[in-house]
């Protein structure tokens, strides 16, 4: 596993039986490193996967399911998520606040939402202006990969609508 996977996977926290989901445009080596974490603990990972390219492994203990197109929302139950990944889909779709929203309603009080973008497709003001207009806080950048922006914006137990 290379420094950026393994740095990328810290911001994981584990704790056992944590679940995370991933709602990703191209599911890749990064997406079976996520499964494979959580495995350790024995979590759960779900994957959303948006139409592009996708080359995952068939996994185990991986909850696969598939989303028509970049005007569809994402499934998923309320309050089921330690963290949830956004990778290159709020670029794409056509209701990104929409795409924020549910994420919200899909995380647990007290957890992150992780978005990853490939550069230069959104800018990093406008991924922090999504998570702050949505009730996210704590919003930062962390420079890990060299093609994607990272941003990571956090759920707070008692503020706003996280109720």
């Amino acid at each position: 596993m290379n420094k950026a996977t393994s740095e990328f996977l810290e911001l994981i926290h584990l704790t056992p039986a944590t679940r995370v989901l991933e709602i990703s445009s191209h599911a890749d080596d990064l997406s079976q490193a996520l499964a494979e974490h959580l495995e350790t603990v024995e979590g759960e990972f779900h994957l959303q996967l948006y139409p592009g390219l996708h080359n995952v492994p068939e996994m185990a203990n991986v909850k696969f399911g598939d989303v028509k197109d970049f005007n569809s929302p994402f499934r998923a139950i309320a309050r089921e998520y330690s963290a949830i990944i956004l990778r290159d889909v709020l670029d794409a779709h056509k209701f990104p606040d929409r795409i924020i929203k549910a994420t919200y309603k899909s995380l647990l009080n007290a957890t992150e939402l992780i978005i990853v973008q490939k550069k230069g497709s959104m800018s990093i003001e406008k991924m922090k202006e999504f998570l702050d207009s949505n009730e996210f806080r704590a919003a930062n950048e962390i420079d890990i990969f060299e093609d994607y922006h990272v941003v990571v914006g956090k759920k707070m137990h008692m503020w706003g609508n996280g109720l």
